[in-house]
This record gives structure tokens, C-alpha cells and sequence, in this order.
């Protein structure tokens, strides 16, 4: 495996990651709990990775 293709497998994981954190925060949310600043930092990480991998896998 190039350092290429682990760099948009290391991305797509991280983006697995932000997915399931909002997910689950936003479910704790709604239980009353409080994680707001959670949902707001996972929601800003993918929003900031997807257009990220987009140009990696362009650019490759």
C-alpha cells in the first residue's frame, strides 16, 4: 500500500469517526444530556474532511 492510499484509508477512517461521534451526540442530545460542543466539533471535523479527501483523491 502507498503512502497515498493510506493517506485517503487514514482520512475515510477519520470520517468514520466523526460520523459515528455526531451520531451519538446528537443522540445524547436528545436524551437530555448534554453534549452540544461535541455534536458542533464532529459536525465542523467532517465538514472540514470531506472536501479534504475530495481533493486527495482528485489530486491522486
Amino acid at each position: 500500500m502507498s503512502l497515498k492510499s493510506f493517506h485517503k484509508v487514514f482520512i475515510s477512517l477519520c470520517l468514520a469517526c466523526c460520523a459515528f461521534v455526531a451520531w451519538w451526540a446528537s443522540g445524547h442530545n436528545q436524551q437530555g444530556l448534554s453534549a452540544p460542543w461535541l455534536l458542533a466539533a464532529s459536525l465542523a471535523a467532517l465538514a472540514a474532511l470531506v472536501p479534504y479527501l475530495a481533493w486527495r483523491i482528485r489530486r491522486a
